[in-house]
């Protein structure tokens, strides 16, 4: 039992490591636009003209850029302005993730999936929107 001990501890400390909190280039760099925003436990849809919102992704220096020129009274997730924001990986359900980093509450906006042209972000797993975004 005793040469078993010091086994297991290098293993804990092998296998312990802070990747799940670094910023991960997801190859979303650029300007999406933000389409539509649905709300799956509610129901709630809301359909863009594309260019309306604006999200400029700077990933070496973890930015979103916003740029929201929606009516006034339509739910657009963010005002126009500058957010710091980091992507990582494995984060439970989530393959690649997106969190706001700078806000007052920072939190997840959700599990990201992308191809060239369309970017999901989704936290429906915890009754939240998803965001459809395109190049």
């Amino acid at each position: 039992m005793k040469k078993l001990l010091p086994l297991l501890l290098l293993l804990l400390i092998v296998s312990c490591n802070d990747d799940e909190h670094k910023n991960y280039p997801m190859g979303i760099e650029g300007t999406w636009k933000l389409v539509k925003v649905v709300n799956g436990f509610s129901g709630y849809a809301q359909v863009f003209t594309p260019g309306d919102v604006l999200w400029t992704f700077d990933e070496a220096g973890g930015k979103i850029t916003v740029t929201n020129n929606a009516e006034a009274d339509v739910y657009s997730v963010l005002a126009s302005g500058t957010y710091g924001y980091a992507a990582g990986v494995n984060q439970g359900v989530c393959n690649n993730y997106i969190s706001l980093t700078n806000t007052e509450n920072p939190a997840p906006l959700g599990c990201a999936s992308y191809t060239a042209t369309t970017l999901i972000i989704n936290a429906s797993v915890a009754d939240g929107d998803t965001y459809i975004l395109e190049r």
